[in-house]
């Protein structure tokens, strides 16, 4: 496993801003954005050490905090409830009933996200229980979002209308505040960035590994 697993800021440039690990709490590894539990606080066997484990009545809130300017999200999860006709949602944004945030979600075996009222099918790709996925959600040029499963790009600019990833739950939607449509499973390695990923920082987090060349970031977009 590469040096990169309990780096906040993996590519040492300042994009990093926080990182989620779960290692038997919701802090943040940078120290700056802890999170703190609604529901039973939960841990078990994750993708790097210890994941959070929701139990569809439980999240981790990060609400206090200003991610308006985030630019990528990553999240690694495995659900124990894929298939039933309930949204179990990984990542919840400030206001859902605002257009410009979303979030995304687990729903009959396929990833969905909900925007502006509307859910929109990600991907085809079926989402078995009990398996590690790797998600990535990334700002393009358009100011939307393009969706990465396990490095490969499942979905480009989707949501319309400008969106945000203003993130506020782990794990849940956010009701005004309240628990809603949450996970079932495990969530671990939860990152946050400034900018876009370039596709081959999507394939070094996948795979956790030291980066051991330089990339040019004028083909992000």
């Amino acid at each position: 496993m590469g040096s990169t697993v309990n780096k906040v800021d993996p590519f040492n440039d300042g994009s990093g801003v926080a990182l989620w690990q779960f290692e038997g709490n919701a802090n943040d590894t940078g120290g700056n954005y802890n999170g703190t539990w609604h529901g039973t606080e939960r841990y078990d066997t994750g993708k790097f050490g210890q994941a959070a484990k929701f139990d569809g009545n439980s999240a981790v809130d990060v609400s206090s905090y200003d991610f308006s300017n985030v630019k990528s999200i990553s999240s690694w999860f495995n659900c124990s409830v894929c298939d039933d006709s309930t949204w179990h949602t990984i990542l919840g944004s400030k206001q859902i009933n605002q257009p410009d945030n979303i979030k995304v979600a687990v729903y009959q075996n396929r990833l969905h996200t909900y925007h502006n009222g509307a859910d929109q099918l990600i991907s085809n790709d079926v989402i078995s229980p009990d398996v590690w996925y790797y998600l990535v959600i990334n700002e393009n040029s358009n100011g939307n979002y393009d969706y990465y499963l396990n490095s490969n790009l499942i979905a480009s600019n989707l949501p319309d209308n400008n969106a945000s990833l203003d993130l506020y739950y782990i794990g849940s939607d956010n009701n005004g505040g309240s628990v809603n449509e949450a996970f079932i499973g495990l969530i671990d390695q939860v990152r946050i960035f400034n900018r876009a990923l370039i596709t081959d920082e999507i394939a070094i987090l996948y795979n956790e590994y030291k980066p051991s060349k330089s990339f040019t970031r004028s083909n992000i977009f």
